[in-house]
């Protein structure tokens, strides 16, 4: 409740959580199931007669949260109904995913860049949709420990399965609406960085017992692991680097 209400983008995400939640209370816990659901929802309920008054009271409408009320670059009190659409969907994938990086002859060597997707891509252009809007790294990119996320859903533990499906589910719905928004930014990962984390240490604790502790897979999983957080450390240097220098010029020559 208190996720949707920091970051209303959430919503769909927390909705596949629910299905979850209803279903394993179906499945495994039906002489309960009644006061289980009940315990679930009632705080998502009360939520939501609290945003819905709050909205009310502040914009004359229960079902807005003041997203076209934002001062920024764009109208978006006019442009409100073209923020979302699946049209946004395959540029959006590239960036997230497979955005490279820029190399340059100087320290930090790396930097997160604007675009460089193919040209059929390059040269499409959806409606509202902001190409060269920020710089991003593609997750392949520059976190591919995130691939051990794979993991944990291989050869499922019974005691994990549902824990596994929220996570897996939760991560789905943030990953789906992130997608369909006019353009992708690196913070907003952050929607769905959490989920996916906790799914990746999973898939790699699972992976001694998949692989049976051979040395090969304990060698390319730290070796990822490894890559994953030098790149991350230099990435948030270079990415901030105009501002380091405005600000903190003297850290920058160090």
């Amino acid at each position: 409740a208190l996720a949707v209400g920091s970051r209303t983008p959430l919503a769909p995400g927390i909705g596949l959580i629910s299905i979850v939640v209803l279903i394993w209370a179906f499945q495994t816990q039906r002489p309960r199931m009644v006061s289980l659901l009940a315990a679930f929802t009632f705080p998502l309920a009360i939520a939501a007669v609290i945003y819905a008054s709050y909205n009310y009271a502040r914009f004359g409408s229960p079902t807005e949260f003041g997203f076209r009320y934002q001062l920024t670059s764009y109208n978006l009190y006019n442009d409100l109904d073209q923020t979302l659409s699946i049209a946004y969907v395959p540029p959006n994938l590239y960036k997230t995913l497979v955005n490279p990086l820029e190399r340059r002859e100087t320290f930090p060597y790396i930097f997160p860049t604007r675009w460089s997707g193919p040209e059929w891509l390059t040269n499409y252009h959806p409606g509202f949709y902001l190409t060269f809007s920020e710089s991003i790294t593609g997750i392949l990119v520059s976190s591919p420990f995130f691939l051990l996320a794979l993991l944990s859903l291989f050869k499922k533990r019974l005691d994990l399965r549902w824990a596994l499906l929220v996570l897996a589910f939760g991560t789905l719905g943030f990953f789906i609406i992130l997608q369909t928004y006019f353009f992708i930014a690196m913070r907003y990962l952050l929607d769905m960085t959490p989920t996916l984390t906790l799914l990746a240490i999973i898939g790699f604790w699972h992976g001694f017992d998949v692989f049976k502790n051979k040395k090969v897979y304990i060698l390319i999983a730290l070796l990822l692991l490894t890559y994953t957080l030098a790149l991350s450390l230099l990435i948030s240097f270079s990415g901030n680097l105009e501002l380091f220098k405005i600000h903190n010029p003297e850290h920058v020559q160090q």
